[in-house]
């Protein structure tokens, strides 16, 4: 498991659905607008993280093993309640939350918590323009 949470990357975790959804690598880059080698890299960066495989590699696609589709349907679950989340936040982006990192959260939770940008950078580790860019 990933030692927090802020360490996952949430493009990369936007493609397991993809992946699933497409059955190849192939398909789902071009879902997520990855080249092939990124989303290769990203998913196995994933699957360090988590200390196991998300899918099985098959002839006729991938398949998701049984913690992939665990992950996977958590990963619905959150996107989902940042959809919701990010709903009228921005008139720029029609949906915010699929251009959201966890830079942008980390940075929105820490300004919330701490009631400050001084207090979220100095409670992050973040400098104040970084929280003030998350943020914004």
């Amino acid at each position: 498991m990933p030692t927090h949470p802020f360490d996952l990357n949430l493009r990369h975790l936007r493609a397991l659905i993809a992946i699933t959804e497409q059955g190849s690598i192939s398909g789902a880059a071009d879902q997520v607008s990855l080249s092939q080698p990124a989303l290769t890299q990203g998913l196995a960066k994933l699957e360090d993280q988590f200390g196991c495989a998300f899918f099985e590699r098959r002839p006729d696609g991938m398949v998701a093993t049984r913690m992939g589709q665990l992950v996977i349907d958590r990963t619905r679950s959150a996107l989902g309640h940042l959809s919701v989340g990010a709903r009228g936040f921005t008139r720029v982006f029609s949906q915010p939350e699929n251009v959201l990192t966890m830079t942008h959260i980390r940075a929105y939770l820490a300004l919330a918590d701490a009631g400050s940008f001084v207090g979220a950078a100095a409670n992050t580790g973040l400098s104040q323009t970084s929280v003030h860019r998350g943020v914004r």
